[in-house]
């Protein structure tokens, strides 16, 4: 593992974050020299694995890309931000007022550090609602963690996450213009895209993404692919497949977590290559990796 960032642990608030799936993903990674999520989101999973020789962070919502690129770049002005904004309801409800009439901070840091409040704060993470705040009680009165509490740990862990991002590229494309430009012989594509099963619920901005394309654009790429997937779309009966089964707070019914299949479609033979976490124990950071066994 590398520079300190705890597995199972996120520092943002983020829809369908795969921080507790973070191991298990990674534990699928073939060997490669580029690694490449298309669909960054919170960056649970770049976070968590060993470094590679090239790393590229994308996102199409700017506001996400606008965060880490302060976070890295203007790491201590963000933190100094955060340490002066208490978790408050009134707080929450001022910056999702600028966020909902785009009336968001000229100033970079600052705008980071709302975006991140907001996310945070809000229910789920869900920015589609402007009255989400989260609170250490769920509406219908079932006991839940200190949300106060949990805003202060994540905001504690944002500098190990800031420094795993100091050698990522960040990018703020369209998931066809990524693959194109990255795409190699020795490129690994993390591919993450808004689930089929929650394409109408609002959770994900810029969530338009014909998934038919998406796979057929994935099965001509000279490099490899790793793809999270709930409901499975069509895709080629070349390509593997591993499954589990998961709790998802974003189907939370009276106060219980309901499960869900998480499926990983692998665009190579599973079987037959080489793993990227056991060939970086092995060569002690011949892919510049720092870290070591999960366990």
């Amino acid at each position: 593992m590398s520079r300190g960032i705890e597995y199972g642990k996120a520092v943002m608030n983020y829809p369908g974050a795969k921080a507790r799936l973070a191991p298990w993903i990674i534990d699928h990674f073939p060997e490669h020299n580029t690694y490449v999520e298309v669909f960054g989101g919170s960056a649970a999973v770049l976070v968590h694995k060993p470094e590679s020789v090239n790393e590229i962070y994308n996102d199409l919502d700017d506001d996400l890309v606008n965060f880490f690129e302060v976070l890295r770049d203007s790491r201590e002005e963000l933190l100094e931000w955060l340490h002066y904004t208490p978790y408050s309801r009134s707080l929450y409800q001022q910056f999702s007022e600028n966020y909902h009439t785009d009336d968001q901070p000229t100033d970079d840091v600052q705008r980071a550090g709302q975006y991140w409040y907001l996310v945070q704060a809000a229910f789920n993470g869900d920015l589609t609602k402007r009255n989400s705040f989260s609170t250490s009680t769920s509406a219908r009165g079932y006991a839940c963690d200190s949300q106060a509490r949990n805003y202060h740990r994540s905001r504690e862990r944002l500098e190990a996450f800031s420094r795993r991002f100091e050698a990522v590229t960040i990018e703020c494309l369209d998931w066809r213009d990524v693959l194109d430009r990255y795409d190699s012989e020795t490129t690994l594509f993390y591919v993450d895209p808004p689930y089929l099963s929650v394409r109408s619920e609002g959770y994900y901005p810029n969530h338009g993404v014909d998934h038919d394309a998406l796979i057929e654009q994935l099965a001509d790429i000279e490099g490899d692919a790793v793809i999270s997937y709930g409901e499975l779309p069509d895709y080629p009966d070349a390509w593997g497949l591993r499954e589990r089964t998961v709790t998802s707070t974003l189907s939370r019914a009276n106060g219980t977590d309901k499960e869900c299949p998480e499926r990983l479609l692998l665009t190579f033979d599973p079987d037959h290559a080489v793993s990227f976490r056991d060939l970086n124990q092995q060569t002690l950071g011949s892919f510049g990796a720092s870290g070591g066994d999960r366990r």
